[in-house]
């Protein structure tokens, strides 16, 4: 699979399609001029955080149309990757634009670059390498691209890197206290991979994770809805 650098490099080769618009039209009631204006600020691969200003959060409902996104997707989608946000976009903000979108509707090979750089992403997360992406942020984008977490959560229990065994140990933990308030969605995934979890968690305490929230994960795995 490839890495990050090179799914990054997939989206913007396969994206260079779609050209810059030489007016990217706005709401008319959103002062969205001048964003308007950085937005041609530099080249694509140089555009910063401040040059976006607030298109990622408004793309296509009330900021450009679809092919624009389809512009900026690849230097949004490596701002994401690498410093966690655009603004107020982040992975599951992106991943929901994508969906706003219909991505799934885009040629092939545009659904597979942005395919290819999920599972860049999730790579790069559970071997912690470098980048800014969370669990839940990962965790929706899944839900979202690919329409479920059922490849995501198996290979959690696989994670090398502590950061990502810390957050299965908080996921399972918000797991349990859903469970018990009524809400069994999020234990439903995790409950058949008890014991593979049960393994992770004993092998990030022993690969020196943060002890407190892994033991308490483990106590949690004692009750239900965990328990038998």
């Amino acid at each position: 699979m490839p890495g990050l650098r090179d799914a990054i490099e997939g989206l913007y080769r396969v994206f260079a399609r779609h050209p810059l618009a030489a007016r990217i039209d706005g709401c008319p009631h959103c002062e969205l001029d001048a964003n308007e204006r950085s937005l041609h600020a530099a080249p694509l691969r140089e555009l910063g955080e401040e040059d976006f200003g607030r298109y990622p959060f408004k793309a296509m409902t009330t900021f450009g149309d679809v092919d624009d996104f389809r512009h900026f997707f690849p230097r949004i989608a490596e701002l994401v990757t690498f410093e966690g946000a655009v603004g107020a976009c982040d992975l599951a903000t992106l991943a929901s634009k994508l969906a706003y979108g219909e991505w799934q509707t885009w040629p092939e090979p545009e659904r597979a670059a942005v395919l290819a750089w999920l599972t860049a992403l999730e790579d790069a997360y559970f071997a912690g390498e470098p980048c800014r992406v969370y669990r839940i942020e990962l965790l929706d984008a899944c839900a979202t691209l690919r329409g479920d977490t059922s490849s995501f959560i198996p290979r959690w229990t696989r994670a090398r890197a502590n950061a990502a065994l810390e957050e299965l140990a908080d996921e399972v933990i918000a797991a349990a206290t859903d469970a018990n308030r009524g809400d069994p969605t999020r234990a439903g995934v995790l409950v058949p991979l008890r014991p593979a979890i049960e393994a992770a968690l004993q092998r990030a305490l022993a690969g020196g994770a943060e002890r407190d929230v892994v033991q308490r994960a483990l106590d949690t795995l004692a009750f239900p809805p965990f328990s038998a």
